[in-house]
């Protein structure tokens, strides 16, 4: 949710969900635009963004950072956040796995040269099946950083294995931040799929 301070903006692609937004934080400003379009003042960055972004595998095309293009759409949201936080700022979105399971680190590459992962948190399987999804997800907490200091990416950006399945480098090395057991116990869309079981 937003938190309702005179500071706060948001974008929310939806029209009545923009409108629904804007009535019940009335102080905030509410942008009825999709993310590519929405561009923060040049002075002025955020200090915290918070989102739930979209799942998918199609891409979208920024005109302000053509290194942007190409990015998976939540992965886009990701980097596109880091962009638009001030240093120290902090970032906390919910993501599907493919963001630090992804063979290509490409996109982690991208958010590591300028942030560094706080933490992230795996949920089990099942969070989200009000939502008619069994995907999985992680919610991720991004710093950004300053051009001198040394990002934590070699924490974070490699793929290595737990119970012979996938999985990001960072779970292997903090498996108490897995909400569960992970391995390839399958999801409503494939059997074999890796998951996290509670």
């Amino acid at each position: 949710g937003l938190l309702p301070y005179a500071s706060t903006v948001a974008k929310e692609l939806n029209n009545s969900s923009s409108k629904i937004a804007q009535i019940l934080y009335p102080k905030a400003k509410i942008h009825n635009i999709g993310y590519q379009d929405f561009k923060l003042p040049v002075d002025r960055k955020a200090n915290l963004i918070i989102g739930n972004p979209p799942y998918g595998s199609h891409s979208i095309n920024d005109k302000t950072n053509k290194e942007l293009n190409g990015l998976m759409i939540h992965n886009y949201f990701m980097a596109k956040s880091i962009d638009n936080l001030e240093v120290g700022g902090i970032s906390a979105m919910i993501v599907s796995n493919s963001f630090l399971d992804n063979k290509d680190s490409t996109s982690r590459e991208y958010v590591g040269k300028f942030a560094n992962l706080v933490g992230a948190i795996r949920l089990p399987k099942g969070a989200f099946n009000n939502a008619g999804t069994e995907i999985v997800t992680d919610i991720i907490f991004l710093q950004k950083i300053n051009s001198t200091q040394t990002s934590n990416i070699d924490d974070w950006k490699e793929i290595g294995e737990i119970n012979d399945t996938p999985i990001s480098s960072y779970y292997v090395n903090n498996p108490h931040f897995l909400l569960g057991k992970w391995g390839k116990y399958g999801t409503m869309y494939r059997g074999d799929e890796p998951a996290l079981i509670p």
